[in-house]
């Protein structure tokens, strides 16, 4: 029936399997700062620029100050 043997057997089992589920968790909560680039761990927006916008009165599109890109824009330079 349970032999000695097969209760450390199935103890020596049940603690591998709970050391190898507490690495991968370990593992998992690594901070990643280290692992990534800098682009990607500072988010996705990262190495852009805000740049000012303003509604176009002919189009009502929002564009960059630079100007719209249609003829009759007032916005236009």
């Amino acid at each position: 029936m349970f032999s000695p043997a097969k209760i450390i057997g199935l103890l020596a089992i049940l603690w591998i399997v709970w050391m190898l589920f507490k690495f991968l968790e370990r593992r998992q909560n690594l901070p990643r700062d280290s692992q990534d680039t800098p682009n990607e761990s500072a988010g996705a927006d990262a190495g852009q620029q805000a740049v000012d916008v303003v509604e176009c009165s002919s189009c009502h599109k929002f564009v960059s100050k630079g100007g719209c890109k249609d003829k009759n824009c007032p916005l236009r330079s």
